[in-house]
């Protein structure tokens, strides 16, 4: 099974037609596209939660780190000075210095506190915060991987598509072997770059999973998954405008 599996994401990422079509016509396609997902967002928050959790032990106290922010945002704001007002008059460098360090006590105070409230502290905390970022990992990928399918399917029916909902979350599953690359996320720059690529990796691995599930081109699969996105932001351009007349309405009625 784990090798069927296995044999599966691997030829599914390659975009492999056998792949696509084993997964929509088995009888039991939702859940073995569930164990796929649930498999890689495992691994993947393994690691990453491993990361986090041996920065979080070897980060310098609270004090430490707001003091060393304290003196980033002093050296910034000096840099200020040089675009003229209002940075280089004085009665702004001692508000703005009052602001900041009023801002710091306060944090200072805030991280103090949080610390003498938890009862259990130290790496044993960050253990255990650990642990719970990994396991909700497979519930974060599942109920955003389940949810925008169901949206591209309503879209997909529209325009002919066969998938039943079955087949539409068992193809699109594979959608999650991409983002294997994100088991790089904590590298600095070579993360981001990864996780792009693995962002528009998954884009075409779920275009052509959807074109195969509803049995149709992959000009239409591409639609399907893009036209929510279309609608979505269109929806919140019109809300927007209509927020925007309702507020000049009230304005001038008043």
């Amino acid at each position: 099974m784990m090798q069927s599996m296995t044999q599966t994401a691997r030829d599914g990422a390659l975009l492999r037609d056998l792949a696509y079509v084993g997964l929509r016509d088995a009888d039991d396609s939702f859940w073995r596209g569930l164990q796929i997902m649930v498999a890689i967002s495992l691994i993947v928050g393994l690691v990453l939660s491993l990361v986090g959790f041996i920065q979080q032990v070897t980060a310098p106290p609270p004090d430490v780190q707001i003091e060393a922010t304290r003196q980033q945002m002093q050296q910034m704001f000096s840099q200020f000075r040089a675009f003229g007002p209002p940075f280089n008059d004085p009665q702004f460098q001692r508000q703005f210095q009052a602001n900041l360090e009023a801002g710091f006590r306060m944090g200072a105070q805030i991280a103090e506190a949080t610390i003498r409230s938890t009862p259990v502290g130290g790496p044993v905390q960050d253990l255990f915060q650990a642990i719970g970022r990994w396991a909700s990992y497979p519930f974060n990928w599942i109920s955003t991987w389940m949810w925008y399918t169901l949206l591209v399917l309503v879209f997909a029916k529209l325009m002919g598509g066969t998938a039943t909902v079955q087949e539409m979350l068992g193809t699109t599953s594979l959608i999650a072997v991409p983002h294997l690359l994100d088991l790089f996320g904590f590298i600095p720059v070579v993360g981001g770059v990864l996780g792009l690529v693995a962002f528009f990796w998954g884009l075409v691995v779920y275009v052509k999973a959807t074109a195969v599930a509803n049995r149709f081109g992959i000009e239409k699969g591409l639609a399907a998954v893009l036209l929510p996105v279309v609608v979505l932001i269109l929806l919140v351009v019109l809300l927007a405008m209509m927020l925007i007349v309702l507020i000049v309405a009230t304005s001038r009625g008043s």
